[in-house]
């Protein structure tokens, strides 16, 4: 999977994970484990890629503020 999207579109990436996370509950349920399986590794990834972005952002801001000290 491939993001293309700027790190400020942070919630449309949740809500995009979100969706993965339930489809892939709903696969579940129905006992398609190998296709959930798929659904709950996409959902992690984007939750990776949410955090790692919100990471940087913070360090990047960090850095910035003790610099101006």
């Amino acid at each position: 999977m491939v993001i293309s999207l700027e790190p400020n579109h942070e919630k449309l990436l949740e809500h995009l994970a979100f969706v993965y996370y339930f489809y892939g509950k709903v696969l579940f349920d129905q006992h398609m484990f190998p296709d959930a399986l798929d659904q709950f590794s996409a959902a992690a990834q984007l939750q990776v890629f949410i955090f790692n972005s919100i990471s940087l952002s913070l360090s990047l801001l960090f850095n910035k503020f003790q610099r101006v000290k």
